[in-house]
């Protein structure tokens, strides 16, 4: 089947945009039971898809003349009119985004482990403690972190995307990311996940009725899904364009932001469909996964940016930096009088103590 063209591809896009919209309005009118209901679905549709792929490239190992069946998509630059497909042969791997996905890994790396000493977002929190001098750092990286590293991850994927798409063509690049990406997501979904949850609440003294957990693999599960769009409608719905200015890109974060803080009223939860609802989540992740495959058709990372977009984008960023840290270091006090969430694992608890504090021999326990 070859792609859509540009007309049909908006329509798409719009048809995916409303069931979107469809999918918050029911998790918003049914506030916890509609996530959960959208979540069971979303892991019953992506385990059945990645059982159809596995038993479909069973089948092509064991037919060679089936896994030829359709030829890789150079239909694409036929009907975009874009030279997308013979590029994907011609670029080689750039080592500048290789070293920013270590570095992204990295954070991530820190972020949950400052999660864990802060008492926000992760499985185990270490110390349950009245007042922590931490906070003050450990919150407002959190913060930081949060409003960039994910939706960088998912600018990274849709870059590469179109090259994988053109190379394979829909039915290899479909098979290959639920291959890929889905027995991953499957084995953390249904093992790993609740294997973490048994530990960590029994070191917490609490009772555990195992569950599917995705946990930081939610990613994964955007990832087909963004994956399975771009195979339906097959490339961006408007043709290559320019890079825009950094000004602009400014202003649409702001836009961004604003409909990021209506999903924060919308879906009081903190989840929706495995994806964590937090600053820099649903909407940015959306926008930087299309801005990655624009990026790529139209070569927007070839050229460095102007040293007046480079010296703004630095001084915004320093501004938000120092912004951030001064907010929460000036509500420190607070955040730390705030009480901890029940239902939150902490260590040590009473059924696992602290082995190296003993209270009668150290008054400072």
């Amino acid at each position: 089947m070859s792609v859509l063209p540009h007309p049909e591809r908006r329509v798409a896009l719009l048809l995916l945009s409303l069931t979107l919209v469809g999918a918050i309005a029911f998790v918003a009118a049914l506030p916890g039971t509609g996530n959960e209901i959208l979540s069971y679905a979303l892991a019953i549709c992506l385990t059945s898809a990645v059982l159809t792929a596995s038993v479909l490239r069973c089948t092509a190992r064991a037919s060679p003349a089936a896994a030829d069946a359709e030829a890789p998509l150079d239909a694409a630059a036929q009907c975009t009119g874009s030279s997308e497909a013979p590029r994907s042969a011609q670029r080689g791997r750039s080592d500048y985004l290789d070293r920013l996905k270590t570095v992204l890994t990295a954070i991530v790396i820190l972020h949950h482990c400052t999660c864990a000493f802060v008492g926000s977002g992760w499985y185990l929190c270490v110390g349950n403690f009245a007042a922590s001098s931490f906070a003050a750092l450990g919150k407002p990286l959190l913060l930081l972190d949060q409003s960039y590293f994910m939706s960088l991850f998912f600018f990274l994927s849709g870059y590469f995307t179109p090259r994988s798409f053109a190379r394979k063509g829909r039915r290899d690049f479909c098979i290959d990311r639920l291959q890929r990406l889905g027995l991953p997501l499957m084995a953390f979904l249904y093992v790993g996940g609740p294997i973490v949850g048994v530990l960590t609440q029994a070191a917490a003294g609490h009772a555990y009725t195992y569950q599917p957990d995705p946990g930081p693999c939610w990613y994964i599960a955007w990832l087909l899904l963004l994956s399975g769009a771009y195979a339906v409608i097959g490339g961006p719905p408007l043709p290559e364009a320019p890079r825009p200015a950094l000004g602009r890109l400014v202003g649409w974060g702001a836009l961004l932001g604003m409909v990021q803080a209506l999903l924060l009223a919308l879906l009081p939860g903190g989840s929706f469909a495995f994806m964590p609802i937090t600053l820099g989540s649903l909407p940015f992740d959306l926008a930087f996964y299309y801005a990655g495959i624009a990026a790529y058709r139209s070569r927007w990372l070839d050229a460095p940016l102007a040293t007046s977009e480079r010296v703004l984008a630095w001084a915004i960023s320093a501004v938000f930096a120092l912004a951030t840290f001064g907010g929460t270091v000036a509500n420190t006090a607070a955040i730390q009088q705030q009480p901890h969430n029940n239902s939150t694992a902490y260590y040590p608890s009473a059924a696992f103590p602290m082995p190296a504090c003993d209270a009668a021999a150290d008054p400072a326990c």
